[in-house]
């Protein structure tokens, strides 16, 4: 999840923002939807039902999007697979936040429980008690679930493979979480950054020029992205299609996602970078505007 953007921003500025397989998704300030690139499986088209609508959260997952409307209820349209787009009910209301994994997704609800839904076969949407109060944040990866307890420490389900299960000990004073497919990053409200999981690319390994300096976090395939005080940004892992090769002198960073071949930038004058691979026309240098539309 990436932070709200300041209220100085323009009303078109993009507030949150998320990243798919070739597609993107965002809130603007006014509560808006804007998508672009891929609509192979209608992952871009908004529905035509929600043009009127206002947004507080977006998620993107591979080839489906996610979002949460100001009533807290979610809304998924795009790639139907394992259920995906069968919101439960208990996902209908009182939802303060959202997460796309790969094929399984994670709502936040204003009592501090979580509602899971979609692919289950590492248990990663069985929801255990420890994450049924309390909780503040949530991540989904690929086939397992994170989420941040209201006294900083951390809960991890699902599937064990590649250590992602295995915060380090003692880990507490976190206050933001990123999931990836097989690596997580943790925030701590020192400005340090912890990661853990999949770290045959170094991915996990966090470098010093960012500790005590961090101000978000977002972990993806294989590599990892940290914004940092001062509006700029540090990245470290496989650098698949130059996507973290950040261009020079763009201004200041307000919010960040990783995703599978490309990184997401919101900028502090409004606009959107998109670094990476560019099928289905996914890289922009502007702020988007609204995507096709679903009937």
């Amino acid at each position: 999840m990436t932070p709200s953007l300041t209220p100085t921003l323009p009303p078109s500025a993009v507030q949150k923002l998320s990243y798919g397989g070739s597609f993107g998704i965002g809130v603007m300030k006014n509560g808006t939807l804007v998508s672009w690139g891929s609509n192979l499986l209608g992952e871009s088209a908004i529905p035509s039902s929600l043009i009127n609508e206002r947004f507080i959260d977006v998620s993107a997952g591979p080839n489906f999007a996610v979002a949460l409307d100001r009533n807290g209820a979610v809304h998924v349209w795009g790639a139907a697979v394992f259920g995906l787009d069968n919101v439960p009910i208990e996902a209908l209301s009182d939802v303060i936040a959202i997460d796309a994994g790969t094929r399984h997704i994670l709502a936040l609800k204003n009592d501090g429980s979580v509602v899971g839904w979609g692919r289950n076969d590492f248990q990663q949407i069985t929801i255990p008690a420890q994450a049924m109060s309390d909780v503040v944040k949530i991540s989904a990866g690929g086939d397992y679930s994170i989420a941040l307890k209201s006294d900083g420490t951390v809960v991890a389900w699902g599937n064990t493979k590649n250590g992602t299960m295995n915060p380090p000990p003692n880990l507490s004073r976190v206050v933001e979480i990123s999931a990836s497919e097989e690596h997580v990053l943790a925030l701590r409200d020192d400005g340090t950054v912890v990661g853990w999981g999949d770290n045959r690319y170094k991915q996990s390994t966090v470098p010093a020029i960012v500790q005590t300096r961090a101000i978000a976090v977002s972990s993806g395939l294989h590599y990892s992205l940290v914004l940092l005080n001062n509006g700029t940004v540090e990245a470290w892992g496989y650098n698949l299609y130059n996507r973290y090769r950040i261009p020079a002198n763009i201004g200041s960073v307000i919010a960040i996602h990783a995703s599978f071949t490309n990184s997401v930038l919101a900028l502090r004058n409004g606009s959107v970078i998109v670094i990476g691979a560019n099928a289905a026309n996914a890289l922009i240098t502007r702020t988007p505007t609204a995507g096709p539309l679903l009937p």
